[in-house]
Formats: C-alpha cells, sequence, structure tokens
C-alpha cells in the first residue's frame, strides 16, 4: 500500500507551458509511482475539466483555491503584517483552511511544498504538531529580487524591492529551518543556500531539471527551417524580459549583417512590456507569435535556439528540450549556468553581442557543426537529464529520511 503524500503549490502545472509548471508536473508524475498524491493549489482562476482530468491522472484527489490578483488592501495588510508581498499574491485563506482540514484527517509521509512562496500554508501545522516538511526550491529567490530591483528605474518599486529582499531573506531562513529536506535544482544553487544558511547544509538535496523523453520523444527533425533563431520564454518573467530585449537591441543587427535571410521567432505567455515593444518595432526579421499551444513544434521548425539571458538561477528546462530534439543552442554563460553542456560540444556559449551573433551565423551557415552539436546535445540529455533517472535517488533519499 502506497504512502500518502499531500502537495502544495501556487498553480496548476497543465498546461505545461512554463519552466515552473515543467518541473512540478514531472516531479509529480514520478511521485506518483511511490505515493498516493493529494494536490492542493492556489490558482487566478478556476480549473477547468481538461485540467481536473489530466491532474487526477497522478493525483487522488485535487483542491484548487481561485484567487485572481491580490487587491491594493491585501498588499498593504501584507506590508503592516512585515510579510512578503510576493506570497501575498497566493494568498487563500480558504486554501488554509483545506490544508489544515487534510493534515488533521490524513498521515502523510511528507507534504511536498512547490517554492518558497508557499511554505505560508505549513506556519499554522507546526502549532499542532511536526509535518515532515519537503521544499522543492525552483531557483535562487533573493537573487530573482535583487533582479528586479537592478531592473526597475522607478523609485517606487525600488524601495518596495528592497523591503521585499528583506522579507524574503527571513523567509527563506525560517523555512529552511522547518522543512526536513530541501531540493535545489542545481549545484550551484544549492551552494549559494548553504553558504548564507550553513544550518541548512545537511538538508539539500539536488534534483536538477530534466525532459519527459516519453513524452517528447527524441527523434531528430529532418525538415528544419534555413535560417531562423527561436527565442521562447514566458515574457512574465523579468530575466526573459531583460534577455530578449538585450537580444533585440543588441545582437540581432549583427546576426542579420552575417546572415541577411536570418529570421527570430519569438514566442511565450504574458504581457508583452514597453521595453520589448519598441526593440520589436526597431527590428526587422522579427515575428512575434505570443503565447503558443504547441512550443514542441517550434522547436522542430528552428534552425538554432538563443537563450540571451543575463540573470536568473536554477537551470533552463528551454535548452534541456531543445538538445532533446537535436536542436542547436546558444546560450550566455548565465542563461547554461548549472548545466552539463560544454561549449563546442553540446552548446556554444557566447556572453558579448558581437561574439553571440557570430557563433548564431556560424550555426546558419555550418550543418555540420549543427549535426556534431544535435548528435552530442541528445545523447547529453539521454545521459544526463531523463526525470525518471532523476527522481530515482531523490524519492530513494526521502524513504531513508522517514
Amino acid at each position: 500500500m502506497k504512502q500518502k503524500l499531500l502537495m502544495i503549490a501556487e498553480l496548476i502545472p497543465y498546461p505545461s507551458n512554463s519552466g515552473g509548471k515543467l518541473r512540478t508536473i514531472n516531479m509529480l508524475k514520478q511521485l506518483a509511482y511511490k505515493y498516493d498524491i493529494d494536490y492542493i493549489s492556489y490558482a487566478q482562476t478556476p480549473m477547468t475539466t481538461e485540467q481536473f482530468d489530466y491532474m487526477k491522472r497522478y493525483c487522488n484527489n485535487v483542491y484548487v483555491y481561485p484567487g485572481g490578483k491580490p487587491s491594493l488592501l491585501k498588499h498593504f495588510w501584507f506590508l503592516l503584517l512585515g510579510r512578503s508581498g510576493i506570497a501575498c499574491a497566493i494568498h487563500s485563506r480558504e486554501m488554509q483552511k483545506q490544508v489544515n482540514l487534510l493534515y488533521k484527517d490524513n498521515r502523510y509521509a511528507w507534504i511536498w511544498v512547490e517554492r518558497l512562496y508557499c511554505m505560508q500554508y505549513v506556519q499554522k501545522l507546526f502549532r499542532c504538531g511536526k509535518p515532515n516538511v519537503v521544499l522543492n526550491m525552483h531557483d535562487v529567490d533573493h537573487e530573482s529580487i535583487q533582479a528586479f530591483y537592478r531592473a526597475t528605474t522607478n523609485w517606487v518599486r525600488q524601495m518596495y524591492y528592497k523591503i521585499e529582499y528583506r522579507r524574503v531573506l527571513k523567509l527563506e531562513e525560517r523555512s529552511f529551518a522547518q522543512a526536513c529536506r530541501l531540493i535545489a535544482c542545481s549545484e550551484r544553487d544549492q551552494t549559494v543556500y548553504t553558504t548564507r544558511f550553513p544550518f541548512s547544509t545537511d538538508r539539500w538535496l539536488v534534483a536538477n531539471n530534466g525532459v519527459d523523453l516519453d513524452q517528447i520523444g527524441v527523434q531528430a527533425t529532418t525538415q528544419r527551417d534555413a535560417a531562423t533563431v527561436l527565442f521562447i520564454g514566458s515574457l512574465d518573467y523579468l530575466c526573459n524580459q531583460e534577455g530578449i530585449v538585450w537580444f533585440l537591441n543588441e545582437i540581432w543587427d549583427k546576426t542579420l549583417a552575417l546572415r541577411p535571410d536570418a529570421r527570430c521567432v519569438i514566442a511565450g505567455s504574458g504581457a508583452v512590456p514597453d521595453a520589448l515593444k519598441q526593440a520589436l518595432a526597431r527590428s526587422t526579421n522579427v515575428d512575434f507569435l505570443g503565447y503558443v499551444d504547441d512550443a514542441y513544434s517550434l522547436f522542430r521548425q528552428a534552425t538554432c535556439l538563443a537563450v540571451p539571458l543575463k540573470s536568473g538561477s536554477g537551470t533552463r528546462l528551454k535548452i534541456l528540450e531543445a538538445l532533446s530534439l537535436s536542436l542547436p543552442v546558444v546560450s550566455t554563460t548565465i542563461g547554461a549556468e548549472g548545466l552539463l553542456a560544454v561549449d563546442g560540444k553540446e552548446i556554444i556559449i557566447a556572453d558579448e553581442p558581437e561574439q553571440y551573433a557570430i557563433s548564431l551565423a556560424r550555426i546558419l551557415n555550418d550543418e555540420a557543426l549543427r549535426v556534431k552539436l544535435a548528435m552530442n546535445g541528445k545523447r547529453l540529455v539521454k545521459e544526463h537529464y531523463n526525470w525518471r533517472e532523476i527522481m530515482i535517488p531523490l524519492i530513494s533519499e526521502l524513504e531513508k529520511s522517514q
């Protein structure tokens, strides 16, 4: 008989159209082999029948609490309480009541918390017991707040992010002290956290991001576009905004000078920020698609993937998916941070605009280079980034910790 696990999350991970959703749903699938899972989540909109049916494949029970965007009054209340404003955005009293009830009525082997800000839902549980909590970190949250601060020139927002940074550090410290196990998605993220919070060193496990090879397959596409550079990523994520604006303003014209018939395809969900609108208006040979239902079709059609990130933590699922589909990748050092991909073997690394443009042109013009990168990249994913193989030792460590 399987043990029970309660997973607390900030979103419904289907459809899996972002890196965070992909990490959540793939870990959920693997955990479902070992545990009977109750899934409870905040959501800005009600769950659809399609979402419910999909989640029921892997979960015994699914609870979703739609709350919409937080009101100004709610933000102000959290400010008075000295709590994180981001945590405010996913706070629901009804969801908290349901978490309390589930914990009271069930004997969960583990309470699995997706991301730092969902730890608010387990704080009250410690008043009536000592739950076994696993906190799955998707990135380094205090570094993300620093990136938000650097990206804005609005003094009000800068002041807010300064305050939020201190609150997030306190939330990290408190959460790491409460959780029995902590999961980082790269060795680099683990090092950042253990350096700042050394008391948590023996609690950390690393579960790199991976690819569900059974779902997307690993067959190479033979009919690719002749010279298409793909950028794909959620435009709600500040690091993606910063990266694509830098790419269009500093790199793309240099690429066109080397390969005039090249085209850039940009896809991603979320509102388009003003800086990106301005960059798009100035750019030529660029197709902006916005949200797409089938991102894998873009991976299969493109000539190469651009990952021009200048900030961020965690590891890029988009790179792993591209490599699994034999799509060559040009990335900055930060964009490929935490991955085992070697420059010139499985990936091309470029950090300066001119170097980046030259690297893109090389891939577009050199079929032999594309074939080499595609073959090596696909092998790397199969050997090191299969979700099934990633989760087996992680689940084994959890079983030892009980």
